[in-house]
């Protein structure tokens, strides 16, 4: 059986259907202006893969990405390497999935090669959404600099998945992309506070150690009071929003009242500016430097207490069970694996899991 043709004329899927049902062994090579892809069979069923550096399942999948390129059939060749165990069958539709898949979000992600930035005008969404932990570990690389081929290397996820993390979050107004080497747009104002905050945060838990030697000083990405109190901020977010799996939990009182209870005890809390009953980071980062290291370690007391008051409250509300997942969650989701509450200085004040 001898095959020869193009892409263009014969998709891959109904290549790999021929060879199939005709029980056929040799090899399909796939030639594009770039690479080669090659496909053994024995028997109809495909055995062993490989283009560029992949191999297997994944080879297969890549392959099924090409538009253009020509193929051959050499029923002498043979191999006795195995690295598919799909069934041919199952392997196509597999291929014609992801196919399907890449097709919806290249009309987003035009490339790989496309650059992954923080969106610059973000829209109402971008408030209200709930991370998981795969896309704060994708969240937390993006420096407006980095490919999403990049960006995929660097998380050790496959270019499919790091593409729908980040085709996520450009739906949710938190990201945008642009080709190598252009510009994204100018905000058309002041960014918004916490997608701010946000950046700023991500900054800092990108370079823990160097966070770690200027304790004694004032980041400019943030101090670590900062973000203990951007802890606060997203731990009210997370109580007082229902995420499908629990009901939201309103706080009987305002943020601002919680803290201003601390003055008495701690006079340094009343650099603390707000912002819809959020505490303003980017004020906070700033004014701290009015204080001495005195005055910072009685500031983080003063929120972790505020911290605990919020917590019980949710768990009188709900049950401890519901609220200490939920205050872990924060935890994973502002910390992750990556990094560490100690990295910041803040000791067992936020390291602790609720039981």
């Amino acid at each position: 059986m001898g095959l020869d043709g193009n892409l263009e004329d014969f998709p891959l899927a109904d290549v790999l259907q021929l060879i199939n049902m005709g029980s056929r062994t040799g090899l399909l090579a796939i030639t594009d202006k770039d690479n080669t892809a090659r496909i053994w069979f024995e028997r109809g069923q495909a055995v062993h893969a490989e283009v560029g550096e992949q191999e297997g399942e994944k080879a297969v999948y890549e392959t099924f990405n090409w538009r253009e390129g020509r193929f051959t059939f050499d029923t002498d060749a043979k191999t006795e390497r195995r690295s598919i165990d799909l069934d041919c069958q199952n392997l196509i539709m597999e291929a014609v999935r992801r196919l399907d898949e890449w097709t919806k979000l290249r009309k987003v992600i035009p490339s790989s090669d496309y650059v992954v930035a923080f969106a610059a005008g973000p829209g109402e969404k971008a408030g209200n959404i709930t991370l998981q932990a795969h896309e704060w570990k994708v969240l937390s690389l993006v420096n407006g600099e980095l490919r999403l081929a990049e960006l995929a290397e660097k998380t050790g996820f496959s270019e499919l998945k790091t593409t729908q993390i980040v085709f996520t979050l450009i739906e949710s107004g938190l990201l945008e992309v642009h080709p190598s080497g252009a510009k994204p747009a100018a905000p058309p104002g002041e960014e918004e506070p916490h997608v701010k905050s946000l950046r700023e945060f991500l900054k800092g838990v990108e370079q823990p150690a160097e966070i770690r030697e200027t304790t004694a000083t004032v980041s400019a990405a943030k101090t670590n009071v900062g973000v203990l109190a951007l802890f606060i901020n997203t731990l009210l977010d997370n109580f007082e929003n229902p995420n499908g799996l629990y009901n939201a939990v309103k706080q009987e009182r305002p943020l601002r009242e919680r803290i201003a209870e601390q003055a008495e005890r701690y006079p340094q809390v009343e650099i603390i500016k707000f912002a819809d009953d959020r505490v303003d980071i980017e004020r906070l980062d700033q004014d701290i430097e009015t204080l001495d290291d005195l005055g910072k370690k009685n500031l983080i007391v003063a929120l972790a207490e505020v911290k605990e008051q919020i917590f019980h409250t949710a768990e009188a509300q709900s049950n401890k069970i519901a609220a200490s997942r939920r205050h872990n969650k924060v935890l994973e989701q502002l910390f992750g694996t990556n990094g560490t509450p100690q990295d910041l200085g803040l000791g067992s004040i936020l390291e602790r899991k609720t039981q």
